[in-house]
């Protein structure tokens, strides 16, 4: 987030280093991001000059956009009021207060829904539209592109394709794997980090998921798409659920020193597999519960069914007594088939439902509808 407030912002607050001491420079602070599949944008809230200044790839890929067409959306004239109140909101926190803000919000990209969770940061940017003049003294590139990253809530590591080595690896991903992991200590002092020790935090299934994963880990190169998988974790001693982790390794050149790398991102999804846990077993005890009821359904429409075609045979009921017993056994049938609807309904939700191809006598549906409603 572009801040506009900076003097103010040490005035106040006491800001003497960190990301407000600073400002990062277009392009090239910027281009470590790029390699991200994480969504990273940089914008100003500054009420009457709100802008959009940048997005990552993978930001723009997600929402159909060229980074021109997302410059171009015009923030100050085309949100809604309420909108510009939350705006303001957010200027206030971050670009005047130099606080954190976090925010959940479901957007709809083409048409569909989507609940994100926000993290908006204070920083200082040099970018085209900023005023001329400013004249801010800059770090080399490498320390600033880790500096963006220290500020990220993902893991975030760079790894040297040919030895394995773990150059640079930000604050979220040294705690886990430094501070609160079997890594941490080597004869009493912090071991080298290194892709097969990353690799073994990992539990598989199976030694074939294992030896699969790892060959596709190590086959990796500049002409190869990003690798993805989802994985338990070996756990910290305060963790209160298992732990499962997204990670993303994405081929690279390290402009720090020219070699090809392997950028890894890593998202915590403990949370979310826990509650896709709750909800396959929510789905099973509902399903267990429709079956035991229709069971139950099923048992007295048999008997009902059965007892009316018995009478119905019988030759010494009356004809207007055998009328009544046809609309009876046709409504049995008719409820029956509803539970068994019920039944195919918790079947497609396991996708297990087979559908069957039958002749049907179209004229006895239609008297049976009839013999129904009638009076």
């Amino acid at each position: 987030m572009a801040s506009s407030d900076e003097d103010k912002l040490r005035a106040e607050f006491g800001y003497n280093g960190g990301i407000l001491d600073r400002a990062y420079k277009f392009p090239e602070d910027f281009a470590v991001l790029e390699e991200s599949c994480g969504h990273y944008t940089i914008m100003d809230f500054t009420p009457g000059d709100r802008k959009r200044i940048w997005a990552n790839k993978a930001y723009l890929h997600h929402y159909g956009q060229t980074l021109d067409e997302y410059r171009a959306h015009d923030f100050n004239t085309l949100n809604s009021e309420a909108v510009h109140r939350f705006q303001n909101g957010v200027h206030e926190t971050t670009q005047v207060n130099g606080k954190t803000a976090r925010y959940i919000k479901t957007i709809y990209p083409n048409g569909v829904p989507a609940t994100l969770f926000f993290i908006m940061r204070p920083i200082r940017v040099i970018h085209p539209f900023t005023a001329k003049g400013c004249d801010f003294t800059l770090g080399e590139p490498t320390r600033r592109s880790h500096e963006l990253m220290n500020i990220s809530d993902v893991m975030s590591l760079t790894i040297a394709a040919e030895t394995g080595h773990v150059d640079y690896a930000n604050p979220r991903a040294k705690e886990y794997y430094y501070s609160s992991s079997p890594l941490k200590m080597e004869n009493g002092e912090q071991k080298a980090l290194n892709l097969t020790d990353i690799f073994e935090t990992c539990i598989w299934e199976n030694d074939c998921e294992r030896a699969e994963s790892w060959s596709c880990l190590k086959g990796l190169n500049l002409q190869s798409h990003p690798l993805e998988f989802e994985c338990r974790k070996i756990g910290r001693m305060n963790d209160e659920i298992d732990r499962w982790h997204r990670m993303v390794f994405v081929p690279c050149i390290n402009p720090a020193t020219g070699s090809v790398s392997l950028f890894l991102n890593e998202y915590d999804i403990s949370q979310l597999k826990q509650t896709e846990g709750d909800l396959t077993a929510a789905n099973d005890a509902q399903d267990s519960f429709v079956a035991s009821v229709t069971h139950d359904l099923r048992t007295p429409l048999n008997g009902m069914i059965g007892l009316s075609d018995a009478l119905i045979q019988d030759p010494r009921c009356p004809d207007y007594i055998k009328k009544n017993l046809r609309v009876i056994k046709t409504t049995g049938n008719r409820l029956s088939m509803l539970v068994n609807d019920i039944l195919d309904a918790a079947s497609a939700r396991r996708n297990t439902l087979t559908v069957k191809h039958e002749q049907c006598d179209v004229a006895e549906i239609v008297q049976n509808v009839l013999d129904i409603v009638s009076p």
